[in-house]
């Protein structure tokens, strides 16, 4: 799952669904890491200061390298 900070998002790393979280700048959820401690399938991308387009399209070109959550069979 693709989301920006949402309750579905909350709900889907809860349950250990591969989440990919589309943040800004001031997320401090993340305790200064890349993922969120409580749910371990969610990967978070902040924006920062780039512009949240570039970070789309870097999110998007992992997952067309086969980077991304993967199906489970």
């Amino acid at each position: 799952m693709v989301t920006v900070p949402t309750a579905t998002g909350e709900l889907a790393g809860a349950l250990g669904v591969p989440v990919w979280r589309l943040a800004g700048e001031l997320d401090v959820t993340c305790l200064g890491t890349a993922c969120r401690p409580w749910f371990p399938s969610m990967r978070v991308f902040r924006a920062g200061a780039r512009d949240g387009r570039d970070v789309i399209r870097d999110m998007a070109g992992q997952i067309a390298r086969g980077l991304g959550p993967r199906p489970t069979p």
